[in-house]
């Protein structure tokens, strides 16, 4: 949930046309009373919030690989698998396939405001039975957090010029050394 976070409000600082429209979502839906609580309900309405959120974690995958077993023999991208074989789902090449996402280097978070994403070409949180039981709590924790910053604070980047927050692989995509400055909005 974290390295995630980070991917967002990086991609947030760099995209302000973006974070602008999040900003008239939280007004419309919260007001302009800073001191109003967030409800869960508050949290279902945000849906840009939601496309930022997916958008961010398709660019930025965090689950790099996910674990499968073939229940029959099958050829999957001209290889023949067994039953029983086990394999890797690359989440972040199918993240990036142009077969399913138009320019998919850039960050556009209004490709998931139509709910026209071809099946399995969004897999953040694996799927089936086995998909991550903590995607609930994290998109609450994000929401919750994303909404808290933005509407009281700029967030603005100290390295500008990169074309990408500073990660390290490793079974995860890992946020390190992202550097920002938050200053009050009021």
């Amino acid at each position: 949930t974290i390295n995630m976070t980070c991917y967002t409000i990086w991609l947030l600082a760099k995209h302000p046309k973006v974070t602008a429209h999040f900003r008239k979502e939280i007004s419309k839906i919260l007001g302009d009373d800073l001191s109003r609580q967030i409800s869960y309900e508050d949290l279902e309405k945000f849906t840009y919030l939601d496309a930022i959120l997916k958008e961010s974690v398709r660019i930025y995958t965090v689950v790099l690989l996910s674990p499968r077993v073939s229940t029959q023999a099958s050829i999957v991208g001209g290889n023949h698998l067994e039953a029983n074989t086990t394999f890797f789902v690359g989440h972040e090449i199918i993240h990036k396939l142009p077969e399913f996402w138009e320019n998919p280097d850039e960050f556009i978070p209004e490709r998931f405001l139509n709910n026209e994403i071809a099946k399995n070409a969004f897999i953040p949180f694996g799927g089936g039975t086995r998909i991550c039981p903590g995607k609930n709590m994290s998109n609450v924790l994000m929401k919750t957090l994303l909404i808290l910053l933005l509407r009281k604070y700029d967030v603005e980047l100290v390295d500008k010029v990169s074309e990408k927050p500073n990660f390290k692989y490793s079974l995860f995509s890992q946020c390190i050394d992202m550097k920002i400055v938050v200053r009050p909005r009021y």
